[in-house]
């Protein structure tokens, strides 16, 4: 995940600390939580499964920033000139590498976990590089719809991993309580901006108020659910953790500190 952290999150700290709580803590508590006996291959199989989802999703980005950026009438640039040169001519080998380790590192998980709910979630994974290519390749401002199904891809097939008996109730949970408001948010953007939206998100300052209402708004449907026994605190935790990670940012950038999203 190097091009992440360097490219896209350019080596800073708060930001990768966001993206390593936002996408880790979440996927592999969703995985874990509400199953049986954990046993050692699961957690080694879980391991190399993320590996294999995140490294293959970086491969998306490496597509938008080489390939789809001569689709843009004005395109956001985050290689230079020679590293630009670099990535054309090198696009094929990286291409093939990236599929390659993630091909491997899904029959090693099934080789580790060979039951019908890991199957399910190889499956699902495999949709996330197909989601990327029509993601990048679908440059109007109607692939904003898109981009809600790319970040599940990289999100539902931790739920379905190791067996539990809560797994559709954790695929919807899993949704809300990140896909959907990050999705939210992506019709805000200037390229897209929907009208509906720009009054709900009318600029990027904004969008710190809208996750902490909306991480407010789910925890008032999630404490009624919990009042009438419908759904389990464990289910509902990562609604208040993030609910206090928001609160958090939202406060810290009132006050003039560095951004933590």
């Amino acid at each position: 995940m190097n091009y992440n952290f360097q490219i896209r999150l350019q080596h800073n700290n708060p930001r990768m600390t966001s993206w390593l709580f936002i996408n880790f803590f979440t996927t592999i508590y969703y995985a874990l939580i509400c199953t049986s006996a954990i046993h050692w291959t699961e957690i080694v199989a879980l391991c190399i499964f993320s590996c294999s989802i995140f490294y293959l999703y970086e491969w998306g980005y490496i597509y938008n920033d080489i390939k789809a950026v001569h689709h843009e009438t004005a395109p956001t640039l985050r290689l230079n000139k020679a590293e630009m040169e670099y990535g054309n001519n090198h696009f094929r080998q990286i291409t093939i590498a990236r599929f390659a380790i993630f091909t491997v590192g899904l029959l090693i998980t099934y080789l580790l976990l060979p039951t019908t709910n890991a199957l399910i979630a190889i499956g699902l994974a495999t949709t996330c590089p197909l989601l990327f290519f029509c993601y990048n390749q679908w440059r109007s401002k109607y692939n904003a719809f898109l981009y809600f199904w790319l970040v599940a891809s990289r999100f539902v097939p931790f739920v379905w991993l190791i067996e539990s008996d809560q797994q559709v109730l954790k695929t919807l949970l899993i949704l809300l309580v990140y896909p959907l408001e990050i999705g939210i948010e992506r019709f805000s953007m200037q390229n897209y901006r929907y009208s509906i939206i720009k009054k709900i998100i009318p600029n990027e300052k904004a969008k710190l108020t809208f996750r902490v209402l909306y991480y407010s708004i789910a925890l008032i449907m999630l404490c009624w659910l919990l009042s009438t026994s419908s759904i389990n605190l464990e289910l509902a935790l990562p609604f208040f953790v993030f609910w206090i990670y928001r609160c958090v940012v939202y406060f810290k950038q009132r006050k003039g500190a560095d951004s933590l999203s």
